[in-house]
């Protein structure tokens, strides 16, 4: 009778080890797909914030100068730059598994950003950005500041 016990134990030690076997190539694959997942779930929020931040300077620059507005930014891991130019561009660059992936946003007017700013919006995290058209402004640039 003994025996018959540890032929069970065994057989059952035998079938665990299979399933198993059989379910790591699928774990794998999930959590390969789960990172790409992720990354495309960063793109897609990046860009987001990104043409909020377009958008709402240009309802400012519509509004005229003395308007101001705050939103709120969600910044993911893996930023490495951004910025905005006079051209009316403000952009995201992102470190992803495939190389740079640059989020660029057109606005009407030109645009202007702080080095502090363009630092804060590197850090992963939730940021306050400001987006002023102030009235003593010359070259009718937009400023765009986050903390």
């Amino acid at each position: 009778m003994a025996q018959k016990r540890a032929q069970i134990g065994m057989e059952l030690m035998v079938i665990v080890g299979a399933m198993l076997l059989l379910m790591l190539p699928l774990i794998a694959i999930l959590l390969v797909k789960g990172g790409e997942f992720a990354e495309k779930a960063a793109v897609a929020k990046l860009s987001e914030d990104a043409g909020r931040i377009a958008g709402t300077v240009d309802n400012l620059g519509r509004m005229g100068p003395g308007s101001k507005a705050t939103l709120q930014v969600d910044v993911p891991n893996g930023v490495s730059e951004a910025n905005a130019n006079s051209a009316g561009e403000f952009w995201f660059t992102l470190e992803t598994r495939y190389g740079q992936t640059q989020l660029v946003k057109l606005s009407s007017f030109p645009l202007q950003i702080d080095a502090g700013s363009k630092a804060s919006l590197q850090r992963p995290g939730t940021h306050l950005v400001t987006i002023d058209y102030p009235v003593e402004t010359l070259d009718k640039q937009i400023l765009i500041t986050a903390r």
